[in-house]
């Protein structure tokens, strides 16, 4: 494996990312849009970006991330809620579902782990 990084995430302009579009599922307005910059070695690791809005998670992949700017919250289908902003660090178990409600333009760093990998 070699090494990957990403320089300087919490500062880097948001036009260095390419724009992914509207939010899968989106709930109300605002319609949150993505943008993120992706490494895609394995396991994929990359910066992602939300405007404010609300949508549903689609990722099944379990993934690791770490909130460097923005304030928001994810409600888990199993009940759980967490607020999250700069510094924060999570883990979403594979196939974890749920609404992000982003409150302030989220960024955060994430590590996308290989099917297989239990979490």
């Amino acid at each position: 494996m070699k090494l990957t990084m990403i320089k300087a995430t919490p500062t880097m302009p948001s036009n260095a990312m390419k724009d992914r579009g509207v939010a899968n599922e989106v709930r109300g307005e605002p319609v949150p849009r993505i943008r993120s910059l992706s490494c895609h070695a394995s396991p994929d690791v990359g910066v992602w970006e939300c405007s404010p809005g609300t949508w549903r998670r689609a990722v099944e992949s379990g993934e690791f991330c770490h909130i460097v700017g923005g304030h928001g919250r994810f409600h888990a289908d199993s009940g759980e809620s967490l607020e999250l902003e700069p510094g924060d660090a999570v883990l979403f178990p594979p196939h974890t579902k749920g609404t992000w409600e982003i409150l302030s333009t989220l960024r955060k760093t994430y590590v996308l782990l290989p099917s297989g990998v239990d979490t």
